[in-house]
């Protein structure tokens, strides 16, 4: 649902950036009765109310953008490059295109090896031709012709991840080794889904620094490539539990067969568990928590590995 996600997407199949021209808005989309931000670390998100059921608000056109916005308290948004305005007194937000955007464009065109870029529409700009004189001034053909493809692109085409396609609520999301198979593979993140690219400790995707950059964390948009590495199937018949279901003491005391943490990804192993096939449940011997602890529990760490009635199944 942006731009980068869509050139990203036409570039890696067509193998022919050169083909594709990105286009550029010469105008903004404003709301009315937007609040406060929803996270203080990134103001521009924001929750607009509807009023008798509709939702208001409308463009306006760069040549029209200053005399009806204070275009002084303008804000680059550090993430899309692009600039926005919260006016907290009448409670209206506008998203917009100006020079700084659209040199961010253009050279994002550039370094892509995209064909060009296309305006919507020339007649919104001002007298100066001030986001015209940006388009077209800037090289386009800078890094020659050809269709050299600039993005990371997924290593497969075959879909590894659950999603509102193929599966149900309870696998959504879901990634690791502790989830369910897909095709035989371990479940990893849409690697072209900025909001749901990382696979977190707990085995769920997600974005941010709880699901990209912990020491467990697997960022597939930054590297596509950990789609492919080993191990991608079980290296055994699965003896743990997949499906998410009741947590802790609960799920052992109803017998269920559906025994994983949501929270915490932890797979309740052992005696105590419910059997998966007439068989005691296991834990992931690929996984990194291999180890079924005293407390009935898959873990890492000498009080799941090493204690006595610690079965460590990667070994």
């Amino acid at each position: 649902m942006n731009a980068d996600f869509t050139m990203k997407f036409y570039a890696c199949r067509s193998k022919k950036p050169s083909q594709l021209n990105m286009g550029v808005p010469f105008y903004g989309r404003y709301w009315e009765n937007v609040g406060g931000a929803i996270n203080s670390t990134d103001e521009m998100w924001r929750t607009a109310d509807a009023v008798g059921g509709k939702f208001q608000g409308g463009y306006v056109a760069w040549k029209d953008i200053g005399s009806s916005w204070d275009l002084s308290s303008a804000r680059l948004h550090d993430k899309s490059r692009a600039p926005y305005i919260w006016s907290a007194g009448v409670r209206k937000f506008l998203g917009f295109e100006n020079q700084e955007s659209l040199r961010e464009k253009a050279k994002y065109a550039i370094e892509k090896n995209l064909g060009g870029l296309m305006i919507w529409a020339i007649d919104q700009d001002d007298e100066a031709d001030s986001l015209l004189s940006v388009v077209s001034s800037a090289n386009l053909c800078e890094k020659g012709s050809g269709d050299t493809v600039a993005h990371t692109c997924s290593p497969i085409d075959d879909v590894r991840w659950w999603n509102p396609e193929n599966s149900d609520e309870t696998r959504q999301g879901r990634c690791g080794k502790y989830a369910p198979l897909i095709d035989g593979y371990y479940p990893v993140c849409d690697p072209d889904d900025p909001g749901y690219s990382c696979c977190g400790k707990h085995g769920f995707c997600g974005s941010g620094e709880e699901f990209c950059e912990c020491e467990e964390c697997l960022d597939y948009r930054k590297d596509p490539s950990l789609i492919t590495k080993e191990p991608t199937k079980p290296t055994r018949p699965i003896t743990w539990h997949t499906e998410e279901g009741q947590r802790g003491r609960e799920a052992r005391e109803s017998g269920e067969n559906e025994s994983i943490d949501q929270g915490n990804n932890i797979s309740i192993c052992g005696k105590e568990a419910a059997k998966i096939n007439g068989q005691a449940a296991t834990c992931n011997p690929d996984s990194s928590q291999p180890c079924c602890g005293n407390g009935f529990y898959c873990g890492s760490g000498k009080e799941y590995c090493e204690c006595e009635g610690c079965v460590d199944y990667r070994k």
